[in-house]
C-alpha cells in the first residue's frame, strides 16, 4: 500500500482533507465487498466508478458508463476530493451507503446502492 501519513501531522484523516490522495487502493476491496453484498450473485450486477481497466477491481459486476444505470456507484477518493457537494448529492440520489473501504485512515472508496 502507498497510503502513509505523518500522524504527528493529522493522519490519513487530515491529508484526505488536505491533499489529493489514491493511487487505486481499495478499489479490490470495493469490488469484493459488491460481492459479499450480492452474495455472490453477480450477473445482474453493474456499477460505475471503479477503474474497469484494473483486473483485480472487477470482481463483481459488469462497468457501465452511466452512472444513473448502475446498482452501484462507487466514489473513489479523488474523485469526491474535488467534487462539489451538489454532484456528490446528484451522484448519491436514491442511493444508499453500503459499504466503505477505509485503509490507514482514508476513505478510499464509498460503496453506494441503488434503493
Amino acid at each position: 500500500m502507498l497510503a502513509y501519513f505523518n500522524p504527528v501531522l493529522g493522519g490519513g484523516s487530515a491529508a484526505e482533507d488536505n491533499v489529493s490522495v489514491g493511487w487505486q487502493e481499495g478499489q479490490e476491496i470495493a469490488s469484493r465487498r459488491m460481492k459479499e453484498l450480492e452474495r455472490g450473485r453477480c450477473d445482474d450486477v453493474t456499477y460505475n466508478g471503479l477503474n474497469f481497466f484494473l483486473i483485480t477491481a472487477r470482481e463483481c459486476g459488469t462497468w457501465v458508463k452511466d452512472p444513473k444505470k448502475a446498482t452501484y456507484v462507487a466514489l473513489y477518493v479523488t474523485q469526491r476530493q474535488t467534487m462539489s457537494p451538489a454532484q456528490k448529492r446528484a451522484l448519491t440520489k436514491g442511493r444508499e451507503l453500503v459499504s466503505v473501504v477505509r485503509i490507514r485512515d482514508i476513505d478510499y472508496v464509498e460503496l453506494w446502492r441503488m434503493r
